[in-house]
């Protein structure tokens, strides 16, 4: 296969690498990710609230708490929006994932210059539990999607 043909579309409007997979759909991979992700680390988000409250009180609970939550949003947000753009053409949907990339960095930078030095926010605790339902999200995540056999390029087929 002509390395053109994988960036135009063919006369069935799929394109060569979208049309070649046989395996789950993309968007049902996506969902199986967010649902096998967002379990996990919503208890491993508790988790940390629970051992917080222990170890710093309440205001640490509540740092737990709104660190789990900014995790959350951040990648179930982020596979939120790549759902709505996968199954388009290869370079479109890379164009998507790098605009929801920067977009959530951006977010994120945001919310960090708006809660830094905050008084009632306990930075330590906030970061820990955002790193720990991060590593959480992230095995899982890489987990579900291995498990869905995605090609991850086209197999050339004899060209």
């Amino acid at each position: 296969m002509p390395l053109r043909a994988l960036f135009h579309p063919s006369s069935t409007g799929t394109s060569p690498v979208t049309a070649a997979h046989s395996g789950p759909t993309r968007p049902a991979v996506l969902r199986d990710m967010m649902r096998g992700a967002l379990r996990p680390s919503v208890v491993t988000g508790l988790v940390a609230v629970l051992v917080a409250a222990t170890v710093r009180g309440p205001l640490g609970a509540a740092a737990a708490a709104l660190g789990s939550a900014v995790a959350l949003a951040f990648f179930s947000g982020g596979l939120w929006a790549m759902s709505k753009v996968v199954g388009t053409e290869p370079l479109v949907a890379m164009a998507a994932a790098l605009a929801v990339y920067f977009a959530q960095i951006i977010v994120i930078g945001a919310l960090i210059l708006l809660l830094y030095g905050a008084p009632w926010l306990d930075g330590m605790v906030f970061a820990a539990a955002v790193l720990a339902v991060t590593l959480v999200w992230q095995v899982v995540a890489i987990r579900a999607y291995r498990r869905s056999r995605q090609p991850v390029y086209d197999g050339g087929h004899g060209d």
